[in-house]
């Protein structure tokens, strides 16, 4: 079976200056081998402490995992950080997923679903996760590469501070400038052996990017999660 998307957000959702918000704009479907990724990006050099993440919050409270190897963190507001959460199974339905942490923070949140997923355990079925963290200014795009396979997807987030991100390669879930310090974008593509997902935008800046694979359900067997972040000065 290969990984399908079921549906993405119309939108980021941005906040600033608070601890938590609240995703309001997907809905989940009813097919089969559900799973569910909450991308994440903060408006500081690492993401705070005490993040949850609750997806139908308020009916059936599903807590969402970190998905291994995607937080980003390189100490330096310039391009702000982010990590990515997964879920297996999600309540099918127009649900609130409900994200909180420690501290006021500029936030923003996006989410996808799929079908077709390998629904062993979140690190299984989110595996391959990767982080860039460049902390030299340079030109766009902002990337990061992926260990993939056929029937397989990829799923990334992307951001900096320098300017607008005018488009994604892959297919676009969204992009924002909501600020008030950061611009990001979220896409996805088909599996292959390896993908490099990215965001272009027309300046100079630092940035980091964050992603990780989607296992199908007939391939468990063999793919496991990677050994350990990556961090990188892309394109150095």
């Amino acid at each position: 079976m290969a990984v399908a998307v079921d549906a993405t957000t119309t939108a980021w959702t941005d906040v600033n200056g608070v601890a938590t918000l609240t995703v309001s704009n997907l809905t989940v479907g009813s097919g089969s081998n559900r799973a569910l990724i909450l991308l994440l990006m903060f408006g500081v050099g690492s993401p705070p402490a005490g993040i949850t993440a609750t997806w139908d919050s308020g009916g059936t409270n599903q807590s969402m995992t970190i998905i291994p190897n995607t937080t980003t963190a390189d100490n330096s507001v310039l391009a702000g950080s982010g990590v990515l959460y997964g879920l297996l199974a999600p309540t099918s339905g127009n649900k609130s997923l409900v994200v909180s942490w420690t501290g006021n923070q500029e936030a923003h949140a996006c989410a996808i679903s799929f079908t077709g997923v390998d629904q062993t355990s979140v690190a299984v079925a989110f595996p391959h996760g990767n982080t860039v963290v460049h902390t030299t200014i340079t030109a766009s795009p902002v990337a990061v590469t992926i260990t993939s396979a056929v029937g397989n997807m990829v799923v990334a987030a992307e951001t900096q501070n320098a300017a607008v991100f005018d488009s994604t390669n892959g297919t676009t879930i969204a992009i924002s400038s909501g600020g008030p310090n950061l611009a990001i974008a979220a896409n996805y593509d088909s599996g292959a052996a390896s993908v490099t997902l990215s965001a272009a935008f027309s300046s100079t800046s630092t940035w980091d990017a964050t992603g990780c694979d989607v296992l199908a359900s007939s391939g468990a067997s063999s793919t496991s999660p990677s050994a350990g972040p990556i961090y990188s000065d892309f394109g150095q």
